[in-house]
């Protein structure tokens, strides 16, 4: 149950994506400032830390 809570919200999440244009020192479409922007940076960050909490939780069952 836990874990489709967890997949629906990992789901949900681009909902609350804005589209963006003029900000930062890099280009707005490239890599760069998708690796660079906190805006960016911070929730892909989240992301990946709640799936290696998921998957070292269930390697430890």
């Amino acid at each position: 149950m836990k874990l489709k809570v967890a997949l629906t919200l990992l789901a949900l999440l681009p909902l609350s994506a804005t589209a963006h244009d003029g900000h930062g020192s890099s280009q707005a479409h490239s890599l760069l400032h998708y690796l660079t922007e906190p805006l960016h940076i911070i929730p892909v960050a989240i992301v990946v830390a709640l799936g290696v909490a998921m998957w070292r939780r269930r390697k430890a069952r």
